[in-house]
């Protein structure tokens, strides 16, 4: 048996990086830390020990016999690590939730610095039935560069999208960390989008005659949202779900991926699980009050309304459109 198939064969055995030769390296994945944790990025160990290093090419053959890849995509802060949660149902399904590996995938792909061979791996490797339960991924937004992929190889999607102003409201309700990440977003989507460098720059621009504000913020955030729902346009038609609609009914909202997924799920199940998880933040389990979540998002409208309606009338006359039906696919920039 080689490395790669004794690898293949034992799913706790996670991928979770890419260096710049194409090796992935491996974790020995504590499958309880990594169910209970909202993000398998790095910044919490949810692993016991190194793995090998290995050749994304020595899991080729392997990786075409793999069941279907399926995963669920989001444009950040609108629910979807609720949604990953409730379709994790023990001994039914395992949803992945923000692999590192597939960032660092993201990354590699924006750069120019992946075979075709790696992203197949990848996929592959995290599609791996885990003691019979059917597999999937719920990708950081920072990975919906690799849509135009997934779309050219047949993978399963559903998408949850978001409104332009909810969505302003959400990014402001995280602060500067949560700002400042999308402005980074922003400029890692115009790179795999055509006009996105232009976009940004236009957003980014100040008037010597306008006093400091956060308007050119809330313009690159804007530009963000729109940028990724090019990418989600390009890959066709897709089941898609809004995030005011699965905030009014997340287990209805849950069902709807589920479907779109084919996940062998039942809603007896997933209202299971949202009774057990109804009272917990999704991303880090300490309690969580609906009303005030909405008290927040209040006083960040009363704080920077008028910013968010000069942002939007902008991106008006900009011509962006907040759509999945494009009249330009996604194309890299060139």
């Amino acid at each position: 048996m080689t490395k790669a198939q004794a690898v293949w064969q034992d799913p706790a055995l996670l991928p979770h990086a890419l260096d710049a030769q194409g090796r992935i390296g491996f974790v020995h994945a504590d499958l309880d830390a990594a169910r209970r944790l909202a993000f398998l990025d790095g910044r919490a160990q949810f692993w016991t020990a190194d793995g090998p290093l290995l050749p994304a090419r020595d899991f080729a053959a392997l990786a075409a016999d793999a069941p279907p890849r399926r995963a669920l995509l989001h444009m950040a802060f609108g629910g979807s690590t609720l949604a990953a949660r409730l379709l994790d149902v023990p001994g039914i399904t395992r949803v992945w939730r923000e692999p590192a590996i597939e960032i660092a995938l993201a990354d590699a792909i924006v750069q120019g610095e992946v075979s075709p061979t790696t992203p197949r791996v990848i996929d592959a490797l995290l599609a791996r039935p885990v003691a019979g339960e059917t597999a999937l991924s719920k990708p950081s937004n920072w990975a919906n560069v690799l849509t135009p992929h997934w779309a050219a190889t047949g993978a399963q999607l559903a998408l949850m999208t978001m409104a332009p102003r909810p969505y302003l409201v959400a990014v402001f309700r995280g602060g500067r960390e949560r700002i400042s990440y999308v402005l980074r977003s922003a400029a890692h989507f115009a790179r795999m989008v055509r006009g996105g460098d232009a976009l940004l720059a236009a957003a980014a621009q100040t008037s010597p005659q306008e006093p400091p504000s956060l308007l050119p913020a809330a313009r690159l955030a804007l530009v963000s949202l729109d940028l990724q729902y090019r990418l989600f346009a390009g890959a066709g038609p897709r089941p898609s779900l809004d995030a005011a609609i699965f905030k009014r009914d997340p287990v209805a909202g849950a069902m709807l991926l589920a479907q779109a997924l084919e996940l062998p799920l039942k809603e007896p199940q997933v209202a299971k699980r949202f009774t057990a998880l109804a009272d917990r933040h999704a991303k880090g389990g300490a309690p969580f009050d609906p009303a005030q979540e909405s008290a927040l998002d209040d006083e960040v409208e009363r704080h920077h309304g008028s910013v968010f309606a000069h942002a939007l009338d902008w991106a008006a006359e900009a011509g962006l459109r907040f759509s999945l039906s494009q009249p330009t696919p996604p194309d890299r920039e060139t």
